[in-house]
């Protein structure tokens, strides 16, 4: 009895040790002090564009071989973006994506011949993405960002330029916390992440926060 209990213990061993381990990825938005873009129309005299920047960090098992392949952002039509149903009712759009390398920032045109994979070196990865939120015209938001427009009119376009540089995230977010969650608000970003076979793994789908 004692040696077919045993027997069926080292069985069950061998069988728990040939089960594959699951691949395990992790993305989550994390601080941001890159600078907020303002874009303006200095002939209309107004902003119509801010680009947020946000962070977001990539791990996974040593095991696994994903990569991201494709990130798309969600523009919620909610919470006050009225301005969105002259376009469309929500939609979905790539974002302005690079990667962290030694406090630099490498330009990732993610498709067929980018992707974002992780080396020993660089482990987690780190993600900017920069959106590209529309403005609405009301004389409410266009006299918050007011300062913003005489700025770029001050200075004038240069090299073709109409944007400008402005605090970081977390200092924007201060200033303007009302403007900031009805831009934000209800909008999330989703990264497709492809296995070695080049097969499709993982979908992770992250709320914004602000």
């Amino acid at each position: 009895m004692k040696y077919i209990l045993h027997t069926i213990l080292l069985i069950s061993f061998i069988s728990c040790a040939q089960k594959p381990i699951r691949n395990s990825y992790s993305i989550k938005q994390i601080s941001s002090d890159y600078p907020v873009i303002i874009r303006a129309d200095i002939y209309d005299n107004q902003v119509f564009r801010i680009q947020f920047p946000l962070v977001f960090e990539y791990t996974k098992s040593p095991l696994d071989k994903g990569r991201i392949t494709s990130i798309n952002y969600y523009y919620s039509k909610d919470h006050g973006k009225s301005y969105l149903d002259e376009i469309s009712s929500n939609w979905l759009s790539r974002i302005w994506i690079y990667q962290i390398i030694d406090d630099k920032l490498v330009d990732k045109r993610l498709g067929a011949s980018e992707e974002i994979s992780q080396t020993e070196k660089f482990f987690p990865i780190e993600i900017l993405g920069y959106t590209s939120h529309l403005v609405d015209t009301t004389k409410k938001t266009q006299d918050i960002l007011r300062p913003y427009l005489e700025q770029i009119k001050a200075r004038g376009v240069t090299q073709g330029k109409d944007t400008l540089s402005i605090g970081t995230f977390n200092e924007f977010k201060k200033m303007h916390p009302e403007l900031t969650k009805i831009l934000l608000e209800g909008d999330s970003i989703s990264f497709n992440i492809f296995n070695n076979e080049n097969q499709m793994d993982t979908l992770i789908v992250l709320p914004i926060r602000y």
